[in-house]
């Protein structure tokens, strides 16, 4: 639930909104979409701010400092490609991810217990056979690992900090690759925070990871053929998908062009397409070109939900709102690369013709700083195959190799299609929100607050930010900073290098205090000592009037004042 006591759902299904951290066996807040089920799981629901209990089990972890030639933080169709080459090639190489197993979200696999369940596609098959060279190689991997810090120190030593259950890592490459994939976006609409609203990626997780259907009536809203994708899979494993609303125009006649170059640079994946929408047609799911949904109902999960036509500024017509009974809605809009380690190093960024920030790299993948490689989706969203070969060309540069110009046309070619794919699926930004939907889901912060705050003139969106605590939530702005990005500019033009991105800071996501703790050099080393007993939270409605010290500020000084006092 929220801080308010409403009840949420399974959002994105891949670490990245924290909507669905539990407490298991009574341990710190976990997300549920990461943690694979184990005997003897006790699994409890965190209510609001519960899942923010300080807990001391950190300072148990043991600690330890790796040092190695290439550290790779993502093991998806990129990282794993280029761990694999590399590692074959005598460099010694350490792979992190925050999945239980490698593939990314792409060439996710089905869990054991259903394995021998539904046909192995092409997808599983490639994503197969790229887990096994992985696994066979001398690369070192440590799944479940949260990668939450990048640093670079004075003598441009790059240090990225991760924490497992069992350990607190500081891993000190020489070279350091971010595959880190992406995540997509989630327009604000009124009823999104609903149990049962969910991002298309985990829709797709469920159904091909754990054969398991999102719901029976399901709507799918979004822009781009991943929603078709996800419609096709429904349908064929007798989910009814009740209809598809794409926000982008019907693509014949108007984009005819972009559709014929698709299909010269890549007749496969533009017959696949087109199989997408036969596939459809054979099991009756309608396609609403130009449409976005404008609005979701049910008390403790979505049950009805409504979507419109756009005009060209995005701006919905309610008045030809069609209606349908749901028990699921699922959103896929344009992907955002998950690139805060590479911001917090201070890689340039820049925003591409899609109004999407992604990073400054050359034709190998290195950025703007020294040492620093960026690869796949995390660094600009052009899909799995373009990944690999991305993930192939780093490897040669990386040992010293003639680039492969079969590989090189390859890239052209992918980066190519994917210019022409979202000509073909050009869609306007989302019109005006109303002014009491949720923009910041963590931190319930709404439409009406912030248009208040930006017309006193705080149009600056690190000031936003600090004023509403929008972005402040445990998804740190993954899922609001577009949104107020776009508030702010209403009022002032964003000026084209910042983005719509809040400053980037270390940790990039929610970590236990004594993680953080002894990254700080001036404690000379980290110590333990006996955390006090908790005491009984006071009863809600009940103040507490008097106390020997207040202190206000949780962070590492205010913690540690209180600790001793």
């Amino acid at each position: 639930t929220d801080q308010s006591g409403n009840p949420r759902g399974l959002l994105c299904g891949m670490g990245s909104c924290f909507e669905c951290r539990v407490s298991i066996n009574g341990g710190p807040a976990a997300r549920a979409c990461l943690t694979p089920v184990a005997p003897q799981m006790a699994v409890t629901t965190l209510i609001g701010r519960e899942a923010l209990v300080d807990h001391a089990d950190a300072a148990d972890k043991q600690r330890r400092t790796i040092r190695c030639d290439v550290l790779v933080v993502g093991a998806g169709p990129a990282g794993a490609t280029v761990a694999v080459r590399l590692a074959r090639a005598g460099r010694d190489v350490v792979v992190l991810d925050e999945r239980h197993a490698a593939g990314g979200q792409y060439f996710k696999q089905k869990i054991a217990a259903v394995q021998s369940e539904g046909d192995d596609d092409a997808q599983y098959r490639a994503g197969r056979d790229l887990i096994d060279q992985l696994a066979a190689s001398p690369a070192s991997t440590f799944f479940g690992a949260t990668a939450w810090g990048a640093f670079r120190h004075q003598d441009n030593q790059l240090e990225i900090a991760a924490t497992t259950d069992e350990e607190s890592l500081k891993i000190l490459p020489q070279q350091l690759v971010v595959a880190t994939g992406a995540y997509e976006s989630v327009s604000p609409f009124p009823g999104w925070t609903l149990p049962g609203v969910m991002a298309t990626g985990a829709a797709q997780t469920l159904l091909r990871a754990y054969r398991v259907a999102p719901g029976q009536r399901v709507l799918i809203a979004g822009n781009g053929p991943l929603n078709l994708q996800l419609a096709c899979e429904l349908a064929k494993n007798d989910v009814q998908v009740v209809a598809v609303a794409e926000a982008a125009p019907a693509a014949l006649p108007g984009r005819a062009l972009a559709a014929l170059r698709m299909a010269s640079l890549s007749p496969r994946l533009t017959l696949s397409g087109i199989g997408y929408l036969r596939t459809l047609r054979k099991f009756g799911v309608p396609v609403y070109n130009g449409h976005r949904i404008c609005r979701a109902a049910g008390d403790e999960r979505v049950t009805e939900a409504a979507i419109a036509p756009v005009n060209g500024n995005g701006a919905q017509r309610p008045q030809d709102a069609l209606s349908f009974s749901v028990d699921t809605v699922c959103l896929g809009y344009r992907q955002q690369p998950s690139a805060e380690l590479l911001r917090a190093l201070g890689c340039r960024t820049r925003m591409d013709p899609n109004g999407i920030e992604v990073i400054e790299r050359d034709r190998a993948g290195q950025t703007s700083v020294a040492g620093v490689y960026a690869i796949g989706d995390g660094a600009a969203p052009l899909g799995a195959q373009s990944a690999i070969v991305e993930g192939e060309l780093l490897a040669d540069a990386l040992l010293g190799r003639t680039p492969d110009r079969r590989l090189r046309r390859q890239q052209a070619t992918h980066r190519r299609f994917q210019r022409n794919l979202w000509r073909l699926f050009a869609a306007p930004e989302p019109g005006r929100i109303p002014d009491d939907v949720m923009i910041c889901r963590c931190e319930c912060v709404t439409d009406r607050t912030l248009r208040a705050l930006i017309s006193e003139g705080v149009t600056d969106l690190d000031a936003l930010k600090r004023r509403s605590r929008a972005g402040m939530g445990p998804c740190q702005g993954r899922y609001c900073a577009r949104s107020l990005a776009r508030l702010v500019s209403e009022a002032s033009p964003v000026d084209e290098g910042a983005g719509g991105s809040f400053t980037a800071q270390n940790p990039v996501k929610p970590v236990a205090i004594g993680d953080v703790a002894e990254e700080q050099p001036e404690w000379r080393g980290y110590r333990t000592t006996e955390v006090p007993p908790k005491t009984a939270a006071a009863p809600a409605g009940d103040a507490v009037d008097e106390c020997d010290v207040a202190v206000i500020g949780a962070g590492v000084i205010g913690i540690a004042v209180a600790l001793y006092l």
